[in-house]
Parts: structure tokens; sequence; C-alpha cells
């Protein structure tokens, strides 16, 4: 009764940090796995739980994923704009329209689904809470579960590209986030250290603020702004120009000044080092080390779901010393700690 799914998230997700807490946080999940039995029976006696289920709808949102990779391959070997405006041939926008009337009806078959087997879990789990929602709380919860408004949302972007614009098919392409674990582990990268990201940020606009000030004061008239006006007339355009210039060339604000070999080589200079060379590295070396971090993490839950029985914590290499017969882990996992 349980999908695949399901009891690999509880493989991946279940606190392993000693053999106790495992079994602990195992027996306060199976509570949840145990509801999702539950109502799969229910679905079963209904007779529909050959089309109402977990499996169908994992199943589901790989082939919208699958259907959003081909609608984008087509739409980058078809669209140009050599007139001046962005087309495809009519032929490849009707291609493109009936694979995305097709991903919309599974999309909305998935998003049934969600309501159908997914959310009367969730809400008998909040009726069975101890601390006591009332009805219309527990609706209230249910419906803002996050992967049933994930799908809701999911549904909407793939109508908003075929009735507003294609480039909203676009955006169906992130689905490999909450497809794939390593991926989620990038976005991770930057959503775990985001306290430390937004400091690190906040530090570097001021330092920034400071070094346009020096050169509104003095430096503004040096500015290279070609034809346009002047980047530097205000303390506030002078800002902005050093802040978007400044990151965005490779030298720093000095590809975009008048060259010189005077007192502004040490606003040059220190830009360049303390702006490109500290301060981006300080954000690099930020989520470099989270995904570092969350990759070692992920290695060593995977080291510890194969190499040690989940019962009992007791290693694969003891079990296989003190066997008999071969492939003693074996054994004991599928006999003694099933």
């Amino acid at each position: 009764m349980l999908a695949k799914s399901t009891k690999d998230k509880l493989v991946l997700e279940v606190d392993r940090s000693n053999p106790e807490n495992k079994l602990i946080d195992f027996l306060i999940q199976s509570q949840d796995l145990y509801r999702e039995v539950k109502h799969q029976e229910k679905l079963t006696e209904m007779g529909i739980a050959a089309v109402f289920s977990k499996t169908n709808a994992d199943r589901a949102t790989w082939l919208t994923f699958i259907l959003a990779v081909i609608i984008n391959c087509l739409m980058i070997a078809y669209y140009t704009a050599v007139t001046g405006e962005a087309v495809m041939p009519d032929y490849a926008v009707d291609l493109v329209s009936y694979l995305n009337y097709a991903q919309m009806s599974i999309s909305f078959f998935t998003m049934i689904l969600m309501f159908v087997v997914r959310s009367p879990v969730i809400a008998q789990g909040l009726r069975e809470d101890p601390i006591g929602y009332y009805n219309w709380e527990v609706i209230l919860y249910t419906a803002l579960d996050p992967m049933t408004l994930y799908y809701v949302v999911y549904l909407g972007v793939s109508m908003l590209g075929q009735w507003v614009a294609h480039y909203y098919l676009a955006l169906l392409l992130l689905d490999i986030v909450v497809k794939d674990v390593t991926t989620a582990d990038v976005l991770n990268a930057v959503v775990q250290p985001r306290k430390q990201l937004m400091y690190a940020l906040l530090l570097g606009v001021f330092v920034c603020y400071i070094f346009s000030f020096y050169t509104f004061m003095y430096f503004r008239h040096q500015v290279d702004s070609g034809d346009l006006q002047n980047f530097c007339s205000t303390l506030f355009d002078c800002t902005k120009f050093c802040i978007s210039y400044g990151l965005q060339n490779g030298g720093g604000i000095s590809d975009n000044f008048y060259h010189a070999k005077g007192a502004r080589l040490i606003l040059d200079l220190a830009w360049f080092i303390v702006v490109l060379v500290v301060f981006i590295n300080i954000i690099f070396g930020i989520v470099i080390d989270t995904f570092s971090s969350l990759r070692a993490e992920k290695n060593a839950k995977a080291f510890n779901t194969s190499e040690f029985c989940f019962i009992c914590s007791i290693p694969r290499q003891t079990f296989d010393r003190s066997s008999d017969v071969p492939d003693g882990f074996k054994r004991h996992i599928k006999n003694d700690h099933n």
C-alpha cells in the first residue's frame, strides 16, 4: 500500500544522529505511513486505488516534466527573430500547443490525485494531533500543504504558457528541483545559509556605497559614460554605477574610467581587492561550503543506510564476520530485523 517515493522519503529524512533517535523518529514517522496505508485501503475498497494512488501521482509528475523538456527543446529548435519579432512556424506552434494541452491535462490529473491521495492523509493527521485543531484549521492547513499548492501553481504556469506567453513554459523545467535530491541540494546551498548571505550582501552594499562616495566626490568627471548622461551626476547615480558596473566588469569600476595613473590608482586597486577578490569569494565560499556539507551529510546517510542495520545499528562487517554462511548481514536484515 505504500508508494516507493514514500519509503524513499523515510529512508532519506529519518534522523540518523544516533541509534536511539533513529528508532524514535522512525516510530513518529510510522504514524504518517500508517495513515497513508489505511487511506489507500479505503481507496481499494472503493475500487479506485488503481487510478488514485501515490505511485500514479509520481509517474504523472515525471511525465509532465518530460513533456516540459520536449516542449522547450522544440522552442529552442524553432524560435527565430529574423524579421524582428520572435516567431515559430505554424506547425511548430501547433505541436507545442498540443503537447502543452497534454501537459495541462496531466497536471490537472496530478492535482486531483493530490487532493484525493495526499490531502485526506494530512487532514487525518491534523485531526489526531494532540494540539486539537478546529475543523476550519484542519481544512485551512490541509489546503495550504506546500506540495498540493505546488502542483496547483504548476498547472497555472502551464495555462499561462498556453494562453499568455511561451516563456512561462521555461519555468516548468525548474520542476527538476522537486524531482531530484542533488539539484535540491544546489538550491539549499543558497537557501540554508540565507542569514549569512544576507548579512554578507548588506556589508557588501555598505562597502560599495563608501567607494561610490569617494568616487562621487573626487573622480566623478573621470567616469567614461559614453554618449549617455554622466553616470555620477548624483551620489545615488554614482552608487548605482559602482554596484552595477563595478560588479559586472572583470576589472571593477576601473573598466569604466578614463585611464589614469594618479591617486585614482589606489581607488581602482582597493575596489578590485576588497570587492572583487575578497567580498565575492566570501559569497562563493559560503555557498560552496554549505553544498559540501550537504553532500557529506547525504553520503553519510547513504553509508548508514547500506552498511548498518536500521534497527540495531550493528555494522555489516560484524554480521559478515560472525556468520558461518556467506552474507550474514543480508540474512540478518531479512530474517531478524526486517
